[in-house]
């Protein structure tokens, strides 16, 4: 199908995935002669052949063993003090004593914890800090009555400054290493400019009559192969594989957060 309310309803693509499309749309775009089009296409090959190589360079960084002792060291800090939230919040509730703060002890675990404490400290260093810097935000935010509630803002202000300290030492240790922020903005411009192309498409052939509707469809078809491919993976509750972008072969599941 190639109606608008498809095209509109569009998902994030892999890198891959969306190189296969991008590559095979220039290819129909080139023959019929659209060239503002195929000008925009190949300046998104060119961004997202270059995201691949970041994906590649993030996932080798993450699992390289940091050589640094105190960021370890921090890393583990931080991880005591999580534990201690989610040790303790869960005591509360499991003893329930009316007169305690239990509901403010169950928000804690719903909103930080819902997956338990490991979720968070075993992730690579990166996406760990990662989330623990949005907990820091959240705690002096909304869930600050929350931490007053339980008396747990001594905690809020050890994990924030560790965390000043973590992203201090980690800039320095990594001294420029790919950052998981930078990557997902570069993703995020990849999916712009799918976005761009779909409306781009849309912008030459807007009406919903057989024709106008062929022609899109024989443009974008190569995108909503891919988009159906995501779509049943979503269906069944799995994330999406990527491809190859030159095989077209599946590759491994899109593994990096964002």
């Amino acid at each position: 199908m190639s109606s608008l309310a498809v095209l509109i309803n569009a998902y994030s693509l892999p890198t891959g995935r969306r190189l296969v499309a991008h590559r095979e749309v220039r290819i129909i775009a080139d023959r019929t002669a659209q060239g503002p089009l195929v000008a925009h296409l190949d300046r998104a090959l060119i961004h997202d052949t270059q995201v691949r190589r970041m994906e590649v360079e993030f996932r080798n960084n993450r699992n390289r063993p940091t050589d640094s002792g105190p960021l370890l060291a921090l890393d583990m800090a931080g991880d005591r003090i999580l534990s201690a939230l989610y040790d303790g919040a869960g005591a509360v509730v499991r003893a329930n004593v009316p007169g305690t703060p239990v509901a403010a002890a169950r928000t804690l675990l719903e909103q930080i914890f819902p997956a338990g404490v490991a979720a968070i400290s075993q992730k690579p260093l990166e996406e760990q800090w990662t989330e623990t810097d949005i907990i820091v935000e959240r705690f002096a935010g909304d869930l600050g009555p929350v931490m007053d509630a339980l008396h747990f803002q001594p905690y809020a202000v050890e994990l924030a400054r560790i965390a000043r300290e973590v992203r201090a030492l980690m800039r320095s240790t990594h001294n420029g290493m790919l950052t998981l922020k930078k990557l997902t903005d570069a993703r995020q411009v990849g999916h712009q400019g799918m976005l761009e192309t779909m409306a781009r498409v849309i912008g030459l052939f807007p009406e919903e009559t057989d024709e106008q509707t062929q022609r899109r469809a024989e443009l974008l078809g190569p995108v909503l192969t891919q988009q159906e491919e995501v779509r049943a993976a979503r269906k069944r509750r799995r994330p999406p594989t990527d491809v190859n972008p030159d095989t077209g072969e599946v590759e491994m599941t899109d593994d990096i957060p964002g």
